[in-house]
C-alpha cells in the first residue's frame, strides 16, 4: 500500500513535469511563429 502510494506520487510528478514541459513547449512554438510572421511583416 505504501509502495502503491509513493509510485503515484511519483507518476504525478512526473505528469506535472510533462505538463509543464509542454506548456512551455507549446508558448515557445506560438512566440516563434508570431516572430516569424512580424518578421515577414517587415
Amino acid at each position: 500500500m505504501n509502495r502503491f502510494r509513493v509510485f503515484g506520487e511519483c507518476v504525478t510528478a512526473v505528469g506535472m513535469v510533462a505538463l509543464t514541459l509542454a506548456v512551455g513547449f507549446a508558448a515557445l512554438m506560438a512566440v516563434s511563429t508570431q516572430a516569424m510572421q512580424f518578421a515577414s511583416l517587415n
